[in-house]
């Protein structure tokens, strides 16, 4: 009874890894469409750059909302997932958070003074603090039962190998035993 609870114990660790795992690869799907967004206002920066056009300006000022709603709710659900991290690794998205506010704030007063060079260069940190974040969430699913459930992989892995090896044999059985009725009847 007490190794089939340790296993049961072992078991929902190793799912409750598998579900983070899945929930880090949403967030980097997030994180991917984040650095698009930030390529399409550098974009837009360009053609600002080329014609002064207030349009321009104005989708830009949008599109950075928009960018920075979609970063603290990215940074949000990774600081989620995290808590279920060691130590180490908590801390990184509050230190994230404020990195990311000043830097849009940077760029955003950049633009307001029309220092278009400078909002060009806090546009590429930005970038780099996105890339960075992607780093961290792929460090992080490696981290997840990587090496640690290695042997639950095994074991799960050979379990349904004999389970539809067991599953054929009962297919063959009932094969047999129903020609060998149909031959008695």
């Amino acid at each position: 009874k007490k190794q089939t609870i340790e296993q049961l114990e072992t078991d929902i660790l190793y799912l409750d890894d598998l579900l983070a795992i899945e929930r880090i690869e949403e967030l980097e799907k997030s994180a991917e469409q984040l650095l698009m967004k930030q390529r399409e206002i550098k974009e837009l920066l360009k053609q600002y750059r080329e014609t002064s056009d207030e349009a321009i300006r104005e989708k830009i000022e949008e599109q950075l909302k928009a960018l920075k709603q979609d970063m603290f709710k990215l940074l949000q659900k990774m600081a989620e997932i995290k808590r279920h991290l060691p130590g180490e690794h908590r801390n990184r998205e509050a230190a994230s958070m404020l990195k990311i506010d000043d830097q849009l704030k940077s760029f955003e007063q950049s633009m307001s003074e029309g220092d278009i060079d400078r909002a060009e260069q806090d546009l590429s940190r930005l970038a780099g603090m996105i890339e960075n974040m992607m780093d961290s969430l792929e460090k992080s699913k490696q981290e997840y039962g990587e090496d640690a459930y290695s042997e639950q992989r095994k074991q799960f892995d050979e379990f349904n190998r004999s389970f539809s090896q067991l599953r054929d044999e009962q297919k063959e059985l009932k094969k047999l035993s129903e020609e060998i009725m149909n031959d008695l009847r």
